[in-house]
């Protein structure tokens, strides 16, 4: 991919392109390659320093 253009920013199906062309190859790690779309933080561990986050 030479470059971005507005569409990538859209969400659909061009930004999903970019991420498997650009990103995913770049970031490479276990993480990354669920795709997820959210953090996951252990909450064991958070609420072990008090009863707040």
């Amino acid at each position: 991919m030479n470059n971005i253009q507005l569409a990538h920013g859209s969400g659909g199906q061009a930004m999903q392109q970019l991420i498997n062309s650009l990103f995913m190859e770049a970031f490479a790690n276990p993480w990354l390659a669920e795709q997820e779309d959210q953090a996951r933080l252990e909450l064991a561990q958070l609420t072990a320093e008090g009863d707040r986050l």
